[in-house]
This record gives C-alpha cells, structure tokens and sequence, in this order.
C-alpha cells in the first residue's frame, strides 16, 4: 500500500517530508529535527539524562496545540508509533478526494504524526480512558503498546 500511496503524493513537497521522516526515523530510530530548530530553555538548563528518563522510547515537545511536535523529536528503531503514523498517512493518503489539493496538515503532516501518538497510547495508558487531553499530557511519562513509555515535555508557551 505504501507504493500506491505514494503514487499520490505527486503535488506537495511537504508530503514526501513528511512521509520520508517517519520512514526514516522508524527504520533506524535516533533524533530528528527540522534544519530551522534550535535549543529552547529546556535544552539549554538541562542535561539530557535530567530531560529525559533512561526507559523512555520516545521523546517529544508539545507542539502549539499540545501535540507531539513532528519537527523535533527522538525516538528508537521501529517503535510502534511510528508505524502506526504511518499506517494512518498510508490511510490517509489513499482516501484523499483531490490528490491536486491536499490538506497535507491533515493528511501527511502533524495531525497525521498525532493519531499515530494516540493510536499508540490509548489502549494502554491514562488509567483505561481514551480522552485526549490524558492522552496528550505534558511531562508525564505514559505507556503504550508494548510497555514502551513516551514523553511529552511543555514546550512552556501558553496555549
């Protein structure tokens, strides 16, 4: 399916972005992030063994709508959410109604890096509820398939 799919992806450069990054980051896992990112105050106060627990597999910045940020990121090799991030593009894709036209926010972009964060969770974590606003908690570490653990750092803006 991912062939067919990206038959599609013919219009907008962001798409191939988006897909290439979780393609590349679910084969060989390791920290990704987009070429016009700097350090925060986050990065800046802290060691990262202070940041980031020793048993989390994946690591993320909330992005404005709280949202694990798709342009930076640390993740391992084939983690589950990122194949199912993938599987959600790939669904996406394929169910776009103009492929002249694509909302690639929607369909490739950081709505679509976000179900594949929730998809993750929400069978396993935040006590057996499925809300969003558990599930896409800051600075809490969650569990999901597998037993692997997540985090999500506030980016500290309001939002």
């Amino acid at each position: 399916n991912l062939h067919r799919a990206l038959q599609c992806v013919l219009f907008k450069g962001a798409m191939r972005i988006d897909i290439w990054r979780i393609l590349i980051t679910y084969q060989y896992g390791g920290m990704y992030t987009d070429i016009d990112n700097k350090p925060g105050r986050m990065f800046q106060n802290n060691p990262w063994d202070a940041l980031v627990p020793s048993d989390i597999s994946g690591f993320f910045v909330s992005d404005g709508f709280t949202r694990p940020s798709q342009n930076w990121y640390a993740i391992e090799d084939h983690h589950p959410m990122m194949y199912l991030a993938l599987r959600g593009i790939i669904k996406n894709i394929l169910q776009m109604r103009n492929i002249h036209k694509p909302r690639v926010v929607l369909v490739t972009g950081p709505h679509a890096m976000s179900q594949g964060y929730y998809n993750f969770l929400a069978s396993r974590c935040c006590n057996g509820t499925t809300e969003q606003k558990a599930v896409y908690a800051d600075d809490v570490v969650l569990q999901g398939v597998l037993g692997l653990k997540v985090l999500k750092r506030s980016n500290g803006r309001k939002q």
